[in-house]
């Protein structure tokens, strides 16, 4: 079995040396990210794992932002099922964009760091004018508003709840 904590002091060595900006993990449970801070008072820059709104993370991403630690989530699109989730295409279809730029955007307005794989250009640039699709904003309630809020809203559930879409968990954040 690898040390998590040994593993981490060599990246910290690394970084230290400036042959590195930043050091991050990837799939680490607030279990581990807790082992490996309290043995070297280091906080990773990132977390990587995998999250979108078939998988939200909740618990986690509490304790990346207790943390400090940068969310960034791997298979942003739900490894291409969400491209045909209904309420997704509905949004898409009422903003004239695609069902990718919809759930990029999701990512953005929960502050996520988000790289979706592609190998096209073409899909590289649709993926890039995610960043145009107008955002989320909230009122003095704290409530989301702003079309991919609706991805939330979508599947009929109060705040707070878990709710199943395909046979996956889907909350909301």
């Amino acid at each position: 079995e690898i040390d998590l904590v040994d593993t981490w002091r060599t990246m910290i060595e690394i970084l230290h040396s400036g042959r590195v900006r930043a050091i991050g993990v990837s799939n680490y449970q607030p279990e581990h990210l807790h082992r490996i801070v309290e043995a070297t008072g280091v906080v990773p820059a990132v977390n990587q794992i995998e999250l979108h709104p078939w998988l939200i993370q909740s618990e986690l991403r509490s304790v990346h932002a207790q943390m400090g630690i940068a969310t960034q989530s791997w298979s942003p699109l739900g490894r291409g099922g969400l491209l045909t989730e209904p309420t997704i295409v509905e949004i898409a279809k009422a903003l004239g964009t695609s069902p990718a730029q919809v759930i990029i955007r999701w990512h953005l307005d929960r502050g996520f760091v988000v790289i979706p794989k592609s190998k096209t250009p073409e899909r590289i640039e649709s993926n890039f004018a995610a960043l145009g699709i107008l955002g989320e904003v909230r009122d003095d309630g704290g409530q989301r508003h702003g079309p991919c809020a609706q991805v939330d809203a979508g599947v009929g559930l109060e705040a707070g709840q878990q709710g199943v879409v395909g046979g996956r968990g889907l909350g909301l954040v």
